[in-house]
């Protein structure tokens, strides 16, 4: 038998090899935990922002529709809802917007195709984009 110094001797439970090969074992165990609370973490962190990326469309999307119904409002919610939905390009295809007072607005990129401007005072506005259709019926349309 010779005495080969490059292997360890074998665990023998109450020695100081014994403890050691736990406590390295419990040092994996604790650094594949800590590994795999780091992946959740990012896992949540993702989710939790696809949650509130789906929650401004929704609320982006709302805001959209009660400014749509604020345009029969009166005059002062209706040019205030006129100008958030032209400013954020909103599509007012076949809105029906007699009787709005859109005096010195801008509206560019609204997609007003087929809209309906009957009664309403366009007095100094700025119509811009798809325009096809579009009805001015006994409209105040000076300087537009």
């Amino acid at each position: 038998m010779t005495d080969d110094h490059t292997t360890p001797p074998p665990a023998v439970p109450g020695s100081g090899g014994y403890l050691a090969n736990t406590a390295r074992g419990v040092q994996r165990f604790i650094y594949a935990l800590n590994s795999y609370a780091g992946l959740m973490n990012v896992i949540l962190g993702v989710v939790g922002a696809l949650f509130l990326v789906n929650e401004w469309h929704e609320r982006q999307e709302e805001a959209r529709i009660k400014a749509i119904e604020a345009l029969s409002g009166t005059t002062t919610q209706s040019r205030a809802a006129l100008a958030y939905l032209a400013r954020i390009s909103a599509n007012l295809s076949h809105q029906d917007l007699s009787g709005v007072n859109v005096s010195g607005l801008e509206l560019s990129d609204a997609g007003l195709s087929d809209a309906r401007f009957d009664n309403a005072n366009l007095i100094n506005t700025t119509l811009d984009g798809d325009l096809a259709g579009l009805s001015l019926r006994c409209a105040e349309i000076s300087n537009i």
